[in-house]
């Protein structure tokens, strides 16, 4: 029966942050595996591990790599930079600081890759134009700041190394022969003030007047349009009195007509039924007699 295969192990030197290390252990086992476990750095953080996120970049002789994708054999005898090289958290480099007060920095996953894509680019010379900062930080990715507040930081970093931003001016000693010209032109202003606020006060009065005078004159239209519609709706009602009067005449007549026919109708009925009472009578006197005849 064979003995069992044993796992590869192998010694490997390399300068991590200007310091010699060695790790012994299997050759493809990952950088970032070997710089957070093996050597206790945990600054480089792991997003995807396929490459795409870019938190765990480093530098490897100054370019930045994906250390979730490279062996430790591959980096044998190099130099490598991670996060913790740039600064300490009492004292923090031009990198760090502007990302700081820029507002770079939110959850922290992605920072320590951006700082260290960002070192790259300034160490090689870029420039502060944002398009080209911008595509240098293509392969980083932060889901916080929507990556303009990175940018800025960036190109405020590059323009400090360069010393392009502007410089206060150091102050310059005061004139005595300024500061009285200023005193006696401050006093020239305080005296044209008073006038002003004289002359103010003067023209108040006008103005009080004239507001006054505004009112009384908004007052006055007031009344005549609320008179005017007084009078329209005066004239509107002597206009539709004689329709209602022709109304009620007609309703009147109506009223009569109808009477008179209900009078009418009465007075023939009762002569209807006069007359057949008479002719009944008449009757009655006929059979009388003719039954006195007979006898």
């Amino acid at each position: 029966m064979a003995a069992p295969r044993r796992a590869r192990t192998r010694a490997i030197d390399v300068v991590v942050n200007r310091k010699r290390r060695s790790f012994t252990g299997p050759p493809f086992r990952r950088l970032i595996d070997v710089l957070r476990e093996d050597f206790g750095l945990t600054g480089t953080k792991e997003g995807c591990g396929e490459g795409e996120c870019g938190a765990c970049t480093v530098l490897v002789d100054g370019v930045a790599v994906n250390s979730c994708l490279v062996p430790i054999c591959q980096v044998e005898g190099q130099s490598i930079r991670t996060v913790e090289s740039l600064g300490r958290p009492e004292a923090l480099n031009a990198l760090q600081t502007a990302f700081l007060q820029s507002g770079g920095a939110q959850c922290g996953i992605c920072t320590p890759g951006m700082l260290m894509t960002a070192t790259a680019w300034i160490e090689q010379g870029g420039s502060d134009d944002a398009d080209a900062i911008r595509e240098v930080l293509a392969g980083n990715l932060c889901r916080c700041t929507g990556y303009q507040h990175i940018v800025n930081a960036v190109a405020a970093t590059v323009r400090d190394r360069r010393g392009t931003r502007a410089k206060k001016p150091s102050p310059t000693p005061p004139d005595p022969l300024a500061l009285s010209r200023r005193k006696s032109e401050e006093h020239e202003g305080k005296g044209k003030g008073e006038a002003t606020a004289r002359t103010s006060t003067r023209e108040s009065v006008p103005r009080a007047s004239a507001k006054a005078a505004g009112r009384r004159k908004r007052a006055a239209t007031r009344a005549r349009r609320a008179a005017a519609g007084d009078a329209t709706r005066q004239a509107s009602a002597k206009v539709t009195s004689p329709v209602n009067a022709r109304k009620a005449d007609m309703r009147a007549m109506d009223t009569r007509e109808m009477g008179a026919r209900k009078a009418g109708m009465h007075t023939a009925g009762s002569r209807t039924t006069g007359s057949r009472k008479g002719g009944a009578r008449k009757g009655g006197t006929r059979q009388a007699s003719n039954r006195r005849r007979r006898t």
